[in-house]
């Protein structure tokens, strides 16, 4: 007995295509629109004129990541949706050498505002953050 595919069967092969074309689509945009919003709220050159020597500057650096932490974090989540499993450890790598390992209790102030260097390394870490972002 041959079987010869009938008309609905080809009808529901397209649209299967169809559906999952559309649903790739979707993703595509989803994550392109996640990466753009992601790569808005990490802002390297906000944090790049503290003098990380200065113990008041310091108090300043560690407020203003405190203020700006939950952004950036709302902004991961919703990026990191929309990843592989590849990106996804690229960008897990980098989001943790940014709060810590962290996400709820990050010390920011042993991190960066302790060291001579702390904000030049959270500029870098940051960067660091917006290429990950930018690779998608």
């Amino acid at each position: 007995m041959e079987i010869i595919p009938t008309t609905s069967a080809i009808v529901l092969v397209a649209a299967l295509i169809g559906v999952i074309g559309a649903f790739q689509v979707q993703r595509y945009l989803g994550r392109r629109e996640a990466a753009v919003a992601f790569r808005a709220t990490i802002d390297p050159t906000v944090f790049s004129s503290f003098n990380g020597r200065l113990m008041l500057s310091g108090h300043v650096l560690h407020a203003a990541l405190i203020e700006v932490f939950p952004a950036h974090l709302a902004a991961a989540h919703e990026f990191r949706r929309y990843l592989g499993p590849v990106d996804r450890w690229r960008f897990r790598k980098a989001w943790h050498a940014y709060h810590g390992g962290s996400e709820e209790y990050p010390d920011w102030f042993k991190r960066y505002c302790l060291p001579d260097n702390g904000p030049q390394l959270l500029v870098q870490r940051l960067e660091a953050l917006r290429n990950a972002a930018s690779q998608i």
